[in-house]
């Protein structure tokens, strides 16, 4: 047996721990992978940085439809709510369902100003005929200008005469539309043939139809309920 002094063997066991280190860390080769690196701290899902997706605008919200309708009624129309079918089935037979439509009209309990959640927001959509021309860019725009055109085209892309004598007097020539609507979309009084349920007595306020003014095209004198009178129609 041969006998080892002291610092022959301290040499002996230094060297076998840095020969140990040294494999620990490049393998056996001296290339390998390093060893794995302990836990780096995170220790938490809420830790971990999640890239956030940016945000994609959706653009403007496309043009709401206005029509005008082909046909004329008395003011014995069944009220607020089967005008609005009028105006529904009317867009529906032309081909656009799944849409929703409502009458420009007012009675003495509600208007487009509460009845149109566009106009409630004074925002929404352009406004346009059938032919795509741009009656207004926004409700706001037709309260303050009224419409950049007259509303003469029905929903089949078909303009209405708007030629004719005066409905009434003091009103202008032309053909009118029932609304007893101001430009701002509010009732303008109880000139609505009773909630527009007869045609037998009183007066009915009208727009004229070849009117593209602040407030003629909705509110430009009052008629008899028992003359005729076309109806504005609005998307929602």
């Amino acid at each position: 047996m041969t006998n080892k002094t002291p610092s022959a063997v301290v040499f002996t066991l230094v060297l076998a721990a840095s020969t140990a280190g040294c494999f620990a860390v490049f393998g056996l080769d001296g290339y390998g992978p390093p060893a794995p690196v302990e836990d780096a701290g995170v220790t938490d899902v809420a830790d971990v940085v999640v890239p956030v997706e940016a945000t994609v605008d959706a653009g403007p919200p496309p043009p709401k439809l206005v029509f005008v309708t082909a046909d004329r009624f008395t003011a014995y129309l069944g009220g607020l709510a089967d005008v609005d079918a009028r105006c529904q089935v009317l867009a529906e037979r032309a081909g656009f369902s799944g849409r929703t439509f409502k009458a420009w009209l007012s009675d003495d309990t509600a208007s487009p100003s509460t009845r149109f959640a566009d106009f409630v927001a004074n925002a929404g959509p352009q406004l346009v005929l059938a032919d795509e021309t741009v009656v207004a860019t926004s409700y706001a725009e037709l309260a303050d200008s009224g419409p950049r055109v007259p509303i003469r085209m029905t929903e089949r892309g078909v303009e209405v005469p708007i030629d004719g004598p005066a409905a009434g007097p003091g009103c202008p020539s032309g053909a009118v539309v029932w609304s007893n609507t101001n430009p701002n979309g509010g009732a303008v009084d109880q000139q609505s043939c009773s909630g527009w349920t007869s045609n037998s007595q009183g007066l009915g306020r009208v727009g004229v139809l070849a009117g593209s003014d602040r407030g003629g095209w909705t509110a430009a004198c009052a008629v008899p309920c028992a003359s005729e009178a076309h109806l504005y129609c609005f998307e929602q």
